[in-house]
């Protein structure tokens, strides 16, 4: 049998999940890959709407008067986020859901080569069941999660608590638990999947 270049690289990527199927590790990733994609998706929107407000907030303060030490700070501030710290951040998200997809892909791949070259496909239907059924807890966790911090309380409580937390996932995830956002908590541990092998 000949392959098409194509299939070829489909059966290249295949060989590297050696038959995984949708192991937990697997299910995870895709869970992760659909917050990560919801993530990205809200935050460019988010980001615009938040921007566009605080600098037309400067720029209307501008015009009516001098703005005090305090505030030009704070303006330079929202300008350097906007330029620097914002885009940086979207290129780690966007590098993370990158490396969550790179892990899933083989998996998928596998699992169309096992329908393709094995009599049996039952199992391949219950894998695709199973990271589709990840993908969909994803999107269900993602909007759960963004219901729960939408309070103001719940922002502020997560907010002061991950404060003391230096970034650490385990202990903001435990901020967002405690302060009434679990849902938020359990997505968290997507944003940096150290878990993932590679």
């Amino acid at each position: 049998m000949r392959l098409t270049g194509g299939l070829a690289i489909i059966f290249l990527l295949g060989a590297n999940a050696v038959a995984m199927g949708a192991s937990d590790q697997i299910l995870r990733a895709a869970y992760c890959l659909r917050i990560l994609d919801q993530t990205l998706a809200q935050t460019r929107e988010t980001l615009t709407q938040l921007n566009n407000s605080a600098i037309q907030h400067y720029r209307t303060l501008e015009r009516q008067r001098a703005l005090t030490p305090a505030e030009r700070q704070n303006y330079a501030d929202i300008q350097k986020s906007i330029a620097v710290d914002q885009p940086a951040f979207q290129r780690e998200l966007q590098n993370t859901r990158n490396r969550l997809a790179a892990y899933v892909t083989p998996a998928l791949a596998n699992m169309s080569l096992r329908g393709i070259f094995s009599n049996d496909i039952s199992g391949v239907y219950g894998d695709a069941l199973g990271i589709r059924e990840a993908f969909q807890r994803g999107e269900i966790d993602f909007k759960q999660c963004d219901a729960e911090g939408s309070a103001h309380s719940a922002m502020l409580c997560t907010y002061a608590c991950s404060k003391q937390c230096a970034g650490e996932t385990t202990c903001v995830q435990g901020c967002a638990t405690r302060c009434g956002t679990p849902t938020c908590g359990r997505t968290m541990a997507c944003l940096k999947p150290t878990w993932l092998p590679y």
